[in-house]
């Protein structure tokens, strides 16, 4: 396939899984699955996780056009088309557990108690997915490390610099 192909192709994806997030994103606040409808008792519970998930994924895949824009005028690798087709369901899944994870306690933010704010921060997930996934990494290391605090080098860095050694 030709490289130009595969522009074509990521291009097609992306726009589809947008498209289709919006529209999922819309059919849910419209009332898809609400209470009132008649598969609520099955629905019910996942309702909320699906618009997370679909503003995730709405977030990481308006990152992944903007960076497709971004460079279109260079040739596609191979490990890029994986990150572009990976990314609307990393983007949405980690902003299912980023909700998960802000209603346990675990993360602390100070965002008000609605939907609205629960959905915006599911998209700033997904549309951050790189930065997040730093920040989460920081906190498992925090939380299972024993000591919860950073990793000291000679240098007084967090050991990312060449040749620090970590004491």
């Amino acid at each position: 396939m030709s490289d130009n192909h595969w522009k074509m192709f990521i291009f097609g994806y992306l726009s589809a899984v947008f498209i289709s997030t919006v529209v999922c994103l819309l059919w849910l606040m419209s009332g898809g699955l609400a209470e009132n409808s008649s598969a609520a008792a099955d629905w019910s519970q996942i309702r909320p996780y699906l618009f997370y998930i679909s503003a995730g994924a709405l977030g990481g895949t308006l990152y992944a056009l903007r960076t497709f824009h971004q460079f279109y005028d260079q040739p596609v690798k191979g490990r890029f088309i994986y990150w572009y087709l990976m990314r609307p369901y990393l983007c949405g899944g980690t902003a299912m557990i980023t909700i998960v994870l802000f209603d346990s306690g675990i993360m602390l933010f100070q965002v008000e108690d609605s939907m609205t704010a629960r959905m915006g921060l599911s998209f700033l997930a997904g549309f951050g997915y790189g930065k997040f996934m730093e920040k989460l990494t920081h906190l498992a290391e925090a939380l299972f490390n024993g000591n919860g605090k950073e990793k000291e080098t000679e240098n007084g860095t967090d050991g990312k610099e060449t040749g620090a050694k970590v004491k």
